[in-house]
């Protein structure tokens, strides 16, 4: 059996949310694991109801399992008080083609100091994002100190806009924020997993949930703000 390289001083702790991502799940957290700066992965089963529980325990990721399903947030919330790394990274169960490059080009920023967030961008995000401050992007895909987690209000870090909301904050504290677009990373898409009228109400919820939590945060929270200044 090969040994692993030792650990840097600066623990990473990777995330996986996972709700019936029985076909994808193995191979992101293999990746996760093999990757010589990451010191744990856990799975956050969300209720699933397939073998994806299963299927990451046997790619050797550790598993903490939601009786029911209890959305991304609070997976994510989870995720991060079972681990204790200073550096987190959440990372998508459904990625198809995810490399140790991709993963050391969102972590090294964060663990060097010079970002306190770093968002990996999949190629069909490339172009029409590219042009956006790195603090309105949307991905599951990112590294983060978990000091500046631990600053997002716990109501804010655990609800179904959790993405919104960690773009917000660090627009509004002020954090280094940096993306990496990549080509060559893809994704099952919902269409594929649940089939098309499924897939095609919960991309809908998903489209509206984005659209009220930016509202949320970047309208009536800056408004907010401002009449509190």
């Amino acid at each position: 059996m090969r040994s692993r390289p030792p650990r840097p001083a600066t623990s990473v702790s990777v995330i996986i949310p996972a709700f019936d991502e029985e076909a994808t799940v193995g191979s992101v957290v293999r990746t996760a694991r093999n990757h010589p700066l990451v010191g744990e992965v856990i799975v956050i089963d969300d209720g699933s109801t397939d073998r994806t529980a299963h299927r990451a325990r046997k790619a050797g990721g550790r598993v903490l399992s939601f009786p029911e399903n209890r959305g991304k947030g609070e997976a994510m919330e989870a995720g991060v008080r079972a681990t204790a790394g200073g550096v987190i990274v959440f990372l998508d169960a459904d990625m198809l083609d995810l490399s140790d490059d991709m993963l050391t080009a969102i972590i090294r920023p964060v663990m060097s100091g010079t970002h306190d967030m770093f968002t990996l961008l999949r190629d069909r995000l490339i172009g029409s994002l590219q042009h956006l401050s790195p603090s309105f992007v949307i991905s599951g895909n990112r590294a983060m100190k978990r000091e500046f987690w631990e600053r997002i209000p716990r109501k804010d870090r655990s609800g179904f806009d959790v993405e919104i909301a960690l773009n917000y904050y660090a627009f509004r504290q002020k954090r280094s924020t940096g993306t990496f677009a990549v080509e060559g990373l893809h994704h099952v898409i919902k269409e594929q997993k649940h089939g098309v009228l499924r897939g095609f109400v919960e991309r809908l919820y998903m489209v509206i949930v984005c659209i009220r939590a930016f509202h949320k945060f970047y309208v009536f929270g800056i408004f907010r703000k401002q009449a509190a200044a």
